[in-house]
């Protein structure tokens, strides 16, 4: 929830590659997402971005529209809709 909080924030995120991870931090399109237990590749992606404000604002508008495409409670709210409807 928290990750989906700062990327709706215009903020790119670095976090680590693993599956709960995934569905919002997406290597190179919406964050940088190192492996797990990969410090050096975490410390890494922090400094690009620290480096590259250019790329830090364009992963944070592409989390942005990532969030309010698939995140946005009337878009949840739909599918929360349809999933009713299908199982009536």
């Amino acid at each position: 929830m928290l990750k989906r909080i700062w990327l709706a924030a215009l903020l790119a995120v670095v976090a680590t590659a693993n599956e709960g991870n995934a569905a919002v931090v997406r290597e190179g399109e919406t964050g940088r997402a190192p492996a797990p237990g990969d410090a050096q590749g975490l410390a890494r992606a922090v400094l690009d971005l620290l480096r590259d404000p250019a790329q830090a604002e364009r992963l944070g508008d592409s989390a942005r529209a990532l969030v309010l495409a698939e995140y946005d409670e009337r878009v949840c709210a739909a599918r929360v809709a349809r999933a009713y409807e299908v199982a009536l």
